[in-house]
């Protein structure tokens, strides 16, 4: 009997510990540093997009990473591709320890374009008011562009034609006098640049695009490779400058991501 009776005991005991411990994982689980999908309730971020030490397609936010490309095809032909890696070579990396992103693209493909992702899970940036992060280039000249996207799906109007507002997109040379280099420049973009965002609560993801057509246009480079690092979200003072255009991109779009042209006529 007192052989039985020792035995329920051990047996609850074991039930008992084990339930504490599934309810343990599960709340470790649910804290913002796992792993997010899109569609989950929006929670409050904290400035520090990625800064790549983990050396892992997720960033700090819980978020997946990962790369894009103009063809359907899997794997992407090697004319139109961006590869994610990460490098701790400690003459490469910034500020000479850690890791940071390396994306090896070549989009010598006509009109293809390739790029690099980092989601941001529907959270609200209304905090903030500039993203910023460091790059640098393998030999220099390495031109791309700049996308933040939000969940919205509202349609507009102009005349009869529909769009949305939802991504807006800058070119790294408005941004960064004198381009990218082959040393460390910490590139700052107020988000009233990205005139076309129609909001700020609900962020979709970060992006960074390589595109054939534009590099055709200025004569950049088609395939090269850059380094990113320290992606971040900030408040810089709010007298900040709105730039128009640098018309660092040598290109027909202005530094607000819309068309620039010339016209005339009689009074």
């Amino acid at each position: 009997m007192k052989s039985s009776l020792l035995m329920s005991v051990l047996i609850v005991s074991f039930f008992v510990i084990a339930s504490i411990s599934v309810v343990y994982a599960y709340n470790e689980l649910s804290t913002t540093s796992a792993i997010r999908g899109e569609g989950q309730v929006p929670f409050t971020p904290q400035a520090l997009l990625d800064d790549f030490r983990n050396a892992a397609p997720v960033n700090i936010w819980g978020m997946l990473t990962g790369t894009l490309s103009s063809s359907p095809a899997i794997p992407p032909p090697a004319d139109a591709i961006c590869a994610a890696s990460y490098t701790n070579n400690t003459a490469i990396a910034y500020g000479g320890t850690g890791y940071s992103l390396k994306l090896n693209y070549n989009v010598s493909a006509v009109n293809s374009y390739a790029g690099y992702y980092s989601l941001l899970g529907s959270a609200s940036l209304t905090g903030y008011n500039a993203v910023s992060f460091y790059v640098r280039g393998a030999v220099g000249g390495e031109f791309f562009k700049i996308s933040l996207k939000n969940t919205g799906s509202a349609q507009y109007l102009d005349g009869s034609v529909h769009y949305y507002r939802n991504e807006a997109s800058l070119y790294i040379t408005d941004y960064l006098d004198g381009g990218v280099t082959t040393t460390w420049k910490k590139v700052t973009i107020p988000f009233h640049n990205f005139t076309n965002l129609d909001g700020w609560g609900a962020m979709k993801e970060f992006v960074i695009v390589f595109e054939n057509a534009q590099s055709a246009a200025n004569s950049s480079l088609q395939q090269g490779t850059v380094y990113i690092d320290n992606i971040q979200f900030e408040n810089i003072p709010a007298a900040t400058p709105v730039r128009i255009d640098h018309f660092g991109d040598r290109l027909g779009v202005s530094a607000l991501g819309g068309n620039i042209g010339s016209g005339g006529g009689n009074g």
